[in-house]
């Protein structure tokens, strides 16, 4: 009886094994499909339009790229600290608008389908709150200022019924020296953010299924001929993303970014179709 039972161990555990292996593999070909859902839905949408470069558009790429590369690098610095993503995100796009005219907001941006949608309205929200009616506060003399844009940021979370810890991830003169470092950054690769984001894969910040996913992305929007086709793409992949088994913090970072980017880019192009 007892060498029945030692033979049957093995033969268990080898079954546990093996089942294991196969949930693994389903999870793996699930997220290998959607992430081929994705590029599918980029080529398509590239397709379907007469590419043009970013550098035609109807802004100047620089501002939005340099915003939305801020909140990015912020957001893997500590996703849990939200109040500094914004900080962050909102001050490099108000120094790099300084003596830049000022949009009207956009409109029609909205993914009531994203759970994250809300990080991109406030972005953009607070973004118009400094530059207009309280552009001469954080930018005394044009000089910008970033505490008293964190400031600003913090002040109108609060308001917004979220938390904030009332700490600065950076100091003024350190927000300076990364921004000088982030806009070399961006200028090395002519402001792209596809092929900044291949970059921040290559340096181990972003993972290889976000690089992918984030690289075709931008590639649509780069491509994209109107505003209105680049967020009818968006909304799509964050469907996407949302319906998809990636893990829960993979979601949420393609989610958040999807969302500030699809906000900020219909603030700058503020009359874009």
């Amino acid at each position: 009886m007892k060498k029945i039972i030692y033979y049957l161990i093995p033969c268990v555990c080898s079954l546990l094994i093996i089942g294991c292996s196969e949930d693994d593999r389903l999870i793996e070909n699930t997220e290998d499909t959607t992430l081929q859902d994705i590029r599918q839905l980029t080529d398509d949408f590239l397709k379907a339009q007469d590419k043009i470069t970013i550098h035609t558009k109807a802004i100047d790429p620089a501002i939005a790229a340099v915003d939305i590369k801020a909140a990015i690098d912020s957001y893997n610095n500590d996703p849990s600290d939200m109040d500094s993503v914004y900080a962050d995100g909102i001050a490099a796009s108000g120094l790099a608008s300084s003596g830049v005219a000022q949009p009207n907001p956009g409109s029609g941006a909205d993914n009531t389908g994203n759970p994250l949608d809300h990080a991109g309205k406030y972005h953009v929200d607070i973004l118009h709150h400094q530059l207009t009616q309280k552009y001469n506060y954080v930018a005394p003399n044009g000089v910008f200022n970033y505490d008293r844009s964190a400031e600003v940021t913090r002040s109108l979370l609060v308001m917004y019924g979220e938390n904030v810890s009332q700490s600065n991830s950076h100091t003024s003169s350190s927000f300076n020296q990364y921004y000088n470092q982030l806009r070399q950054e961006l200028q090395s690769v002519n402001n792209l953010l596809s092929e900044a984001i291949l970059k921040m894969r290559a340096q181990g910040k972003i993972s290889s299924l976000e690089s992918q996913i984030l690289h075709s992305y931008f590639t649509m929007q780069e491509g994209a001929t109107s505003l209105s086709s680049y967020i009818q793409y968006s909304i799509q992949v964050e469907q996407m993303v949302l319906n998809s088994s990636y893990s829960q913090s993979t979601k949420d970072f393609l989610l958040f970014t999807m969302a500030t980017a699809r906000h900020d880019f219909n603030y700058w192009n503020p009359y874009g179709v």
